[in-house]
């Protein structure tokens, strides 16, 4: 082997190949399994279980043949799509805003139900996400 090749070890039986092209073939071979055999989570469809296996070796099936983009799933790969797209099929039932992804529009209905799940230990305030309250965490810290 020369000292550019990549060596890769497939994360079902160990066996080791040269490149991700390679190992994502070799993949393949697996797809009658239906549980993973680095972390156990378990899987209806071959394709999603191929598509996991991948991303425990970094491989990436899918690519958007707009920008290059290379995606471990395709359900990844259709999200990402909708930047080029210009898709947001979750709307707001409060204001009609449109979104890229469900999550996203979970934390934009927050702002007009006033819900705050994300509660301070210290103090008890509330906060619309969670990175919010790590930051405002940092600032009991500072307090003391």
């Amino acid at each position: 082997m020369h000292s550019e090749d990549v060596d890769l070890l497939c994360g079902v039986c160990g066996k080791r190949l040269e490149s991700t092209e390679s190992l994502g073939v070799h993949l393949q071979s697996h797809k009658g399994s239906n549980c993973c055999r680095v972390c156990g989570k378990r899987y209806k469809s071959k394709t999603s279980m191929t598509e996991h296996m991948a991303s425990h070796a970094g491989v990436k099936l899918h690519c958007c043949h707009v920008c290059g983009k290379e995606c471990s799933r395709k359900g990844d790969l259709k999200i990402h799509m909708r930047i080029h797209t210009g898709e947001k099929p979750f709307c707001c039932s409060y204001c009609c805003k449109g979104f890229t992804h469900s999550g996203h529009l979970k934390k934009h209905v927050r702002s007009h139900t006033g819900e705050r799940p994300h509660q301070c230990g210290v103090c008890g305030r509330g906060f619309l996400q969670s990175t919010h309250l790590k930051y405002h965490l940092g600032t009991h810290a500072h307090k003391y």
